[in-house]
């Protein structure tokens, strides 16, 4: 591609460099020097006209400044047009105040993100009661991928035999269910959830649900300690489920919980690179690609 530049974050150099393969564009390194004050210098590369900045925004707090500062740096020397590729975008839970004298984190992080780019590409973000990235960028200034698709040619067809059943495990998770179950000719069920916290949360599965001697693909977008996906996973089992697997987008879990999955019943997880994690099966470069030529109109 002509004038066109990918500029990857520290520590997106991988995933930034299958991306730039993937669309035949050029790519390099944004840098950043740390002073003992804990300050940083961050220096950007030659931009080209229209340059993509690659940085997934998981834990985002640690890496949000030092993205601003390369976007302006970006600008100083002459881009034009500035596309964030973040294939995870963080903060999208808090859409509300639910108690006096909170923070709407989601609509603030994206006013700042907004700020500082001209269009933000991203995958399945976590949105509740926003139906569209308009509300919060404006509109035509972020795109969202599905990668319900990635997600179904994770799961492959699998062993002849136990016949495939794909199961949400919360009302939220219906959209990929049925998108991957559809992909793959499958049944699909969504469960409904109950959260008390954080790690606290109760499922419910359809008494209608025909499980028993199923392979059941447990689909979502965000694992975040995994404990929905546990709950899910021991219901299923209890049902007569044959074998539980999960396949998430975006995998934030550390190795403790990856332990309790497995002890949960989970006998795979696989996710998308859209965040490095030990999990990741599914490569996100090529529909990056193919939604990032759209937004420049290639």
């Amino acid at each position: 591609m002509k004038d066109f530049l990918i500029a990857a974050m520290p520590g997106e150099e991988a995933p930034a460099k299958r991306l730039a393969q993937a669309m035949g564009a050029r790519v390099d390194a944004i840098r950043i020097h740390e002073f003992p004050d804990g300050e940083n210098l961050v220096t950007a590369p030659a931009p080209a006209t229209r340059t993509a900045v690659y940085c997934s925004l998981d834990h985002p707090d640690p890496k949000f400044l030092p993205l601003v500062f390369a976007a302006s740096a970006l600008r100083d020397q002459g881009a034009r047009e500035i596309i964030l590729v973040t294939p995870y975008l963080g903060y999208m839970r808090q859409d509300k105040a639910f108690h006096a004298g909170e923070a709407v984190s989601q609509k603030i992080f994206c006013r700042l993100l907004s700020d500082a780019f001209d269009k933000t590409l991203t995958i399945d973000p976590h949105l509740h009661r926003t139906k569209s990235l308009d509300e919060v960028f404006g509109a035509g200034r972020a795109r969202a991928a599905s990668a319900a698709g990635l997600l179904a040619d994770m799961i492959g067809a699998g062993a002849k035999g136990a016949p495939l059943l794909v199961v949400g495990p919360d009302e939220e998770s219906a959209q990929w269910t049925q998108a991957v179950a559809r992909r793959r000719g499958a049944d699909w069920v969504v469960m409904t959830k109950t959260r008390a916290g954080d790690r606290q949360v109760s499922v419910m599965l359809p008494e209608s649900a025909e499980v028993a001697g199923k392979r059941v693909c447990l689909v979502d977008d965000i694992a975040s300690s995994g404990a929905t996906l546990g709950e899910a996973a021991k219901l299923l089992l209890a049902r007569g489920a044959s074998s539980v697997d999960a396949f998430v987008v975006h995998a934030l879990m550390n190795d403790a919980q990856l332990a309790a999955l497995a002890e949960a019943g989970i006998r795979r997880i696989e996710s998308t690179d859209a965040v490095r994690h030990k999990t990741n099966t599914g490569a996100v470069a090529p529909l990056l690609a193919h939604e990032l030529k759209a937004m420049l109109g290639e």
